[in-house]
């Protein structure tokens, strides 16, 4: 692909510390759904209007865009990150269901985690159900449960992307880079 370019003004350095950080976020168009990408960094400080100093970074690798199955008739959808995460980071996994023209009322689901590389957190409701019950909380499999429509608004309830839960997950300290199934 094309190299990618472009700058960001990150502000003064701390004046006590003498450092400072910059964060520059890439499109989701920069990755590809077939292969890692690597490239090289430069960074370059300017002053005025002219450059004072470049120096090389190295390489930076992104990793290849997930690709996930079309979604098909009524069912429930997980929606994972899409992009890189890090030891210790505590992330959502928002969870919706397509239940076409039919009400959903009540609604179970179970969840399976590889419990070496992840935890479990905590659960967010999404808002429209009753608050769901842990019916298993072990090791790399959570189980939740809920048994009715909260409010008497039923329209909400149905569409193909109705709002379950979050699923909050914990990346465990000590994983090492790389690439995971979830």
């Amino acid at each position: 692909g094309a190299p990618i370019s472009g700058s960001k003004n990150c502000g003064a350095p701390s004046a006590s510390a003498g450092a400072g950080t910059c964060t520059w976020t890439l499109p989701e168009s920069h990755f590809s759904f077939q292969t890692d990408l690597t490239t090289a960094v430069s960074i370059t400080a300017s002053y005025g209007s002219g450059a004072v100093a470049t120096a090389t970074a190295g390489e930076l690798t992104l990793a290849r865009r997930p690709s996930h199955a079309a979604e098909g008739g009524a069912g429930m959808t997980l929606h994972w990150p899409k992009r890189p995460l890090f030891p210790g980071e505590i992330f959502g996994v928002p969870i919706t269901a397509n239940t076409g023209d039919a009400t959903l009322n009540v609604w179970r689901l179970e969840l399976y985690y590889d419990s070496a590389t992840l935890e479990y957190v905590s659960t967010t409701n999404g808002g429209l159900f009753t608050a769901p019950v842990e019916n298993s909380a072990d090791a790399g499999k959570l189980g939740l449960i809920t048994s009715g429509i909260q409010g008497s608004d039923q329209s909400a309830c149905r569409g193909l992307a109705v709002p379950i839960v979050t699923v909050n997950l914990r990346v465990k300290s000590g994983t090492a880079a790389g690439t995971y199934d979830a």
